[in-house]
C-alpha cells in the first residue's frame, strides 16, 4: 500500500513537472529575425501590436481579419539610411491570410519571382505561409535588394516552421480554374468597384474563347442568401442593369470600364459573371461557358 502511494506521488510529480516546464508557444514578435539571421543588417526596433490596435495601425489588415501583428525595422550596415521593414501578420485561418495575400498581389504586379505562396517584386517579398502573412519591404526598392528579401523571408519562414496551419482553401475557391491554381485569383472581401453592393467576391484572370477575361464568382451558404445579395447588387447599380437571356440562363449586364460590359447571373448558391466583356454577344457567350462550368459542379 505504501509502495503504491509512493508511485502515485511520483507519477503526479512527473506530470506536474512536465506541465510546468512545457515550453510556451513563442510570441509573434519572437518570430522576427535577429541580426545573426540577416548579416549586414542592424536591428532598429521591434514591436508587437495588440489585437485591438491593429485597425489603427493598418486598416487593411483588420478588414481581412488579422488577429496578431508584429514588425521590426532593420538598418543596412553599409548605408543606415536604407531600411527594411519586416512584418508578420497572424490570421485565424489560411483562408483569411490568402485573402490579404491575393489582394495585395493584385493583377498588375510585375514579379521578379513568384509561386503559389510567395512573390518578389522590386518593392519587396510577400509570403503566404498558412495562417501567417510575411511582408518584407525596403526603402531602397532596388534590384540589389531582391536577393536580400529572400534572406529575410527564409529567416522568418524558418522561425514560424510548423507553427503555421496547413494551407487549405475551400474547394470552391478554385472555381473557373483550369489548373487548380490561385496564382491568377484575387479576393475582394469588401466587394469589387464594378459590382456595387457586392461582397466577398473572387476575381480570376483567364482566357475565355481567346478573350483575356476577368471572371468573378462568390458562393454563399444558400440560394436564398445568394439571391438576396444579387437583388441588392441590381438595386444599387447606377447605371442600372439590362436583362438578357442565353438558353436557360437569365443574366444582367451594364456598362463597365470604358466600352466594356459587366455581366452577371445567379445560379443556386453562386453569383458569377465577367467584368470586361467586349460586347453583348461576347458577354452572353462567356456567361454561357461559365454557367456550364458551374452547373457541372452539381452533377
Amino acid at each position: 500500500m505504501k509502495h503504491a502511494a509512493i508511485m502515485t506521488v511520483m507519477i503526479l510529480s512527473l506530470a506536474l513537472s512536465c506541465t510546468v516546464f512545457e515550453p510556451a508557444s513563442p510570441q509573434l514578435v519572437d518570430l522576427l529575425p535577429r541580426e545573426t539571421d540577416v548579416p549586414g543588417w542592424l536591428m532598429g526596433g521591434r514591436e508587437s501590436i495588440a489585437a485591438g490596435d491593429i485597425k489603427k495601425e493598418n486598416r487593411l489588415y483588420a478588414i481581412f481579419g488579422a488577429e496578431g501583428y508584429a514588425r521590426e525595422v532593420f538598418h543596412s550596415i553599409s548605408d543606415q539610411s536604407v531600411t527594411t521593414l519586416v512584418e508578420i501578420v497572424k490570421f485565424p485561418t489560411s483562408f483569411h491570410c490568402f485573402g490579404l495575400f491575393s489582394f495585395e498581389r493584385g493583377f498588375d504586379t510585375v514579379f521578379f519571382e513568384s509561386g503559389e505562396d510567395y512573390y518578389i517584386t522590386q518593392k519587396g517579398m510577400f509570403i503566404w505561409k498558412g495562417d501567417y502573412y510575411i511582408k518584407i519591404t525596403s526603402s531602397a526598392g532596388t534590384m540589389s535588394m531582391v536577393k536580400g528579401y529572400s534572406v529575410f523571408g527564409s529567416a522568418v519562414s524558418g522561425a514560424i516552421g510548423s507553427l503555421a496551419k496547413e494551407i487549405k482553401l475551400p474547394s470552391y475557391v478554385y472555381t473557373f480554374s483550369d489548373n487548380y491554381s490561385t496564382g491568377d485569383l484575387v479576393y475582394y472581401i469588401q466587394g469589387h468597384r464594378l459590382l456595387p453592393g457586392s461582397e466577398k467576391i473572387f476575381v480570376r484572370k483567364k482566357i475565355v474563347f481567346d478573350e483575356p477575361s476577368y471572371v468573378f464568382f462568390s458562393r454563399y451558404d444558400s440560394h436564398a442568401s445568394a439571391s438576396e445579395i444579387y437583388g441588392r447588387m441590381l438595386g444599387v447599380a447606377d447605371p442600372g442593369y439590362i436583362v438578357t437571356k442565353e438558353g436557360n440562363l437569365q443574366m444582367n449586364f451594364r456598362q463597365g470600364d470604358g466600352e466594356r460590359l459587366v455581366f452577371m447571373a445567379v445560379y443556386k448558391d453562386y453569383i458569377f459573371g465577367v467584368l470586361n466583356a467586349a460586347d453583348p454577344t461576347k458577354g452572353q457567350r462567356i456567361m454561357a461557358r461559365l454557367y456550364a462550368d458551374i452547373s457541372g459542379y452539381y452533377k
